[in-house]
């Protein structure tokens, strides 16, 4: 018997002709000669105990012939359902495959792809690590099969409109394995199909897809379709291309956008620009005098670089925020605890103290107090305000855990839970007095994060706050 996969799974040939024609063919070079000496061996030999192995040698060699091989994949399902080549193979030919939605057998072919990609994903969990492969290499391996199985699942769903069902397997894939175009592609299709339409996510897919290179990058005529159909739907959204470029090279860089990741509806810039100038005679005296009113005059602030917080500082409608939450932004749009919209500009920055001062055309809000460093005491408790993730005024709890001066400039150290979106948000006493500006986390760590200190604002902005 020779060796080989039937060798080690016991099966045994016991006629001598049987054994000579298989080690014949097993062994022959040349694809389309090998093909045929085992159509001749499967013809004669048709209830062999190698025929599940006969049938895996024909399909590899009509691959390396370039012939078609799924008939070959289904034959050797009929003699093992769990096969895991074939079921592969078969997975990965629908995949690459295009669905024709006036085909009257889709249904059929969507049951039969879903059943094979789920019998495939089972099979995938079960695989025995080779002992000539590293570990690191059999999980890759195992991770882009897995990854054809569930860019199966979604496209199976998305041409059955579940686009909830078809987001999730495709983003799956594109964890799996994010150097796929068309997994990039048909999760933008997901994204815009679904009502109401996901349209950042959306915008991010299909520059992703769009920034795939390698084989499994978009054909050149595809990529150029792709792009054009990016173009129009966001500059519709969006209403100018403005923010596309840098859109494009950061999905090229991450294949799913940072948490807090938002395209301004055209809408939301235009409200946020005719919006009259606020009267600061009418609704700005209002002061923060405690912890619940303190969260009235938090914002978010969303530019077309990323999301932060920041809080309503004078009777001027001045906000204070961090630096790197409107480094580089060419838009800054600016969304109060009512919900009310407005673009500002930058009036001031201190990049040394990671402090930014913005101006705008509010209406009215709260503004907040800054507390005097020297009434701080290591053990108090304080409170972080702010919309991680989207997640306007909420507020976390904890205490100073140190006051510290690193590079010249005066920092809270807290451990109330920080995450993104928090930055530029105020960090205040019950009384709602600001104790400093939520600057940064340090990664790895657990409650160890960092505040500007309130005295580090009048010593940057304090002529244009008075």
């Amino acid at each position: 018997m020779p060796q080989g996969a039937a060798a080690e799974q016991g099966k045994q040939i016991t006629d001598p002709a049987e054994y000579n024609a298989y080690v014949a063919a097993l062994n022959e070079q040349a694809p389309a000669r090998k093909i045929q000496l085992l159509d001749d061996f499967l013809a004669r030999y048709s209830y062999t105990v190698v025929k599940e192995d006969a049938l895996e040698l024909k399909l590899v060699a009509q691959q390396q012939a370039g012939r078609p091989f799924d008939g070959t994949a289904r034959q050797i399902l009929q003699v093992n359902p769990k096969n895991f080549r074939a079921l592969l193979v078969l997975s990965f030919v629908f995949a690459q495959s295009a669905v024709n939605p006036q085909d009257p057998q889709l249904a059929q072919k969507l049951s039969e792809a879903e059943d094979l990609a789920k019998r495939g994903l089972e099979q995938v969990a079960l695989l025995p690590e080779p002992a000539t492969v590293s570990a690191a290499d059999f999980q890759k391996s195992k991770n882009v099969a897995a990854a054809t199985f569930q860019q199966v699942l979604g496209i199976v769903a998305l041409n059955r409109k579940d686009y909830p069902g078809a987001q999730a397997a495709l983003r799956q894939s594109g964890v799996l394995n994010p150097e796929s175009a068309p997994v990039f592609y048909n999760l933008g299709v997901a994204y815009i199909s679904e009502r109401p339409t996901k349209a950042s996510e959306c915008f991010w897919a299909f520059a992703r897809a769009l920034g795939v290179e390698g084989s499994n990058a978009l054909p050149p005529a595809g990529k150029q379709q792709v792009d054009d159909y990016l173009k129009k739907v966001y500059t519709q959204y969006h209403g100018s291309e403005e923010g596309l470029d840098k859109l494009k090279q950061d999905a090229k860089a991450s294949p799913f956008p940072p948490a807090g990741f938002k395209v301004q509806p055209r809408s939301e810039i235009k409200a946020a620009e005719s919006a009259p100038i606020a009267n600061t005679s009418e609704g700005m005296n209002l002061r923060a005098t405690s912890l619940e009113t303190a969260i009235a005059g938090v914002v978010d602030i969303d530019t077309d670089r990323g999301r932060g917080s920041g809080f309503f500082v004078n009777s001027a409608c001045l906000i204070i925020t961090s630096e790197h939450v409107i480094r580089g932004a060419k838009k800054i749009l600016v969304r109060t605890a009512t919900d009310t919209p407005f673009v500002a500009h930058v009036l001031a920055k201190d990049a040394q103290r990671a402090l930014a001062l913005l101006s705008g055309n509010a209406r009215s809000s709260t503004s907040l107090d800054l507390q005097d460093l020297r009434e701080v005491a290591v053990g108090q408790e304080v409170y972080a305000i702010g919309g991680p993730l989207g997640l306007s005024g909420t507020v976390t709890r904890g205490i100073v855990s140190a006051i510290r001066t690193l590079a010249g400039v005066r920092f809270i150290q807290l451990d109330a839970a920080i995450n993104p979106g928090n930055s530029g948000g105020p960090l205040v006493a019950q009384n709602g007095k600001v104790l400093g500006v939520i600057t940064f986390k340090v990664k790895g760590y657990e409650g160890l994060n960092f505040a500007v200190a309130s005295s580090e604002i009048d010593s940057a902005f304090g002529r244009l706050l008075r």
